[in-house]
Parts: structure tokens; sequence; C-alpha cells
């Protein structure tokens, strides 16, 4: 495809404009097209190794979780506060909380994240490896539903327990014994919660052994230990580390509220215990 740019700045599609113009030249091919026969041009690797080729997906991985950060920072789901510690779930202070579900009211950065999670999905667990797409009760609903429609696929929902009337069911849709289901949430932050959601779903019959979030706190370190005793591998793009990285690099917080995060995501527990009131 070519443009021509005239002095003025105006772009003239298919035109090849007067002597002295700038021409832009945009050719259309698939990425992986672009990788494989062009990667001088495309990636700047030179020659096609697989070291290069690993290398390519490594700064793929590190850009996308650097734009998530900057997205979550952007509409100020990321919360700073190590005088006023906020509490967990757990009961324990922590000087960082994050908002994914404000996530849903930004069409463009929503679409964007889902995006990035439906690739990540499919280079880590394959391109036909699940058969449903289920969202854990409440903020994981949305955004199963957005990768269902990605992947054309059916989506379920799980409660976190049964509603106590009706068909007092825990599974919401059609979900078939068989199934290779994949779980999605908005977060995780040491795995637990997701395991009652995993085994809801093997309940019916179905198997699930992937769950998928667009971010994970990555501060305890059995988490994943936690998860792949149980079967399930984890997917996500982005963790407090890209969040704080991003966040010194744009100047969000102060020096001093990014020194007591740091300290925070270097040592949790004892930070917390420090902290208890």
């Amino acid at each position: 495809h070519v443009e021509a740019q005239s002095a003025s700045g105006h772009r003239q599609p298919g035109v090849a404009g007067d002597v002295g113009d700038r021409v832009l030249v945009r050719q259309e091919i698939p990425i992986g097209e672009a990788v494989i026969h062009h990667p001088e041009q495309t990636l700047g690797l030179g020659e096609v190794t697989i070291d290069g080729v690993r290398d390519l997906l490594w700064r793929l991985e590190e850009e996308m979780a650097r734009l998530t950060a900057r997205m979550l920072l952007e509409i100020n789901a990321v919360h700073f506060n190590a005088d006023q510690p906020f509490t967990l779930a757990s009961g324990l202070p922590s000087p960082t909380y994050i908002d994914c579900r404000k996530l849903i009211s930004y069409p463009r950065i929503r679409a964007t994240l889902m995006d990035f999670l439906t690739v990540t999905i499919m280079r880590e667990a394959g391109f036909e490896a699940f058969d449903n797409i289920a969202g854990g009760e409440t903020a994981g609903i949305p955004f199963a539903a957005l990768v269902a429609e990605r992947m054309a696929l059916p989506m379920s929902y799980v409660r976190k327990k049964p509603k106590g009337y009706g068909r007092n069911a825990r599974i919401e849709g059609d979900m078939a014994p068989g199934d290779r289901v994949l779980l999605v949430e908005d977060l995780t932050t040491d795995g637990g919660s997701k395991l009652s959601f995993v085994d809801a779903i093997r309940e019916t019959g179905a198997t699930c052994t992937h769950t998928a979030v667009i971010f994970f706190y990555d501060i305890f370190p059995d988490t994943r230990k936690t998860l792949g005793a149980h079967g399930v591998t984890l997917i996500s793009l982005c963790t407090w580390r890209d969040v704080l990285d991003e966040a010194k690099s744009s100047g969000a917080f102060d020096a001093a509220t990014l020194r007591e995060v740091g300290s925070f995501l270097d040592d949790p527990r004892a930070w917390q215990d420090a902290h208890k009131k």
C-alpha cells in the first residue's frame, strides 16, 4: 500500500505525489509471515534462529505486561497507600489494591486487554485446547464472555456456592461431561479461590487444567505450586512488579510510596506482620 504525503501534510492514498514528497510504503502481510520471511525488516533479529524467536516472544510478553500495567494505572485501577493500608480478603494489610472490575467501563482498554489475554491463552495452551470458557462469580463473568466471543466458544459461569433454591446449581449455562473448560477470572492472589471453582467444574464431568487472569499478584511463592498440585496452569498478563515498574517510569506516585510498595513486594509476609493492627 502506497501513500503520498505532500508538504502540507495531506495524504493521498494510491497517489505517487510530487518530487520531494515523503512516500510512506505500507506492506500488509500477516505478522507470522513477516517474522519468518522478513525478520531483518520487521523485527531487527537478522537471521532467524530458535533463540531469536524466543527473544521475540519474550519481548512481546514483556511489552504486553508493560502496556497492561499502563492501562491499569491510566484508569486509576491501581491504589497505593502505605500510611493507611488496605485490608485484603484474607484480613491481612497491604499497601496495594487493584480494581480490575473498572476495566469493563473503558471499551478501548477492555478490548485491547481481552485481545492480549486471548492471544496469550492460545499461545500458552493451544488454539484448539478448549470447548467452554467459564467465568468465576462475579468479577470473572464479563471477562469470560469477552474471551469466549473472541475464541468463538460457549460461555458459562461458576457460582461461589449453590444459590440455595431452584436447581441449587453452581454452574450456569451449558457445560457437558468431557468439555475442556478454561476458567477466566479478573485476578489471583494466592490461587486459593480458584480451586473451588475448578472443583465445581470438574464435578460436572468436565476437565479444567488452565485458569487465565488479567492480573497476578505474583508475590506469594507457593501460588503456582498450589495450582499445579491441583492440576491447574496459570496464565496471566501482568503482575505487581510490572505495575511498580510502570508507576516508577510514569511518576504516578511519590518516591516514598513506591519504596514502601517495593518493600512489601520483596517480603509481603514480613510487611504484613509489621503492620498488623
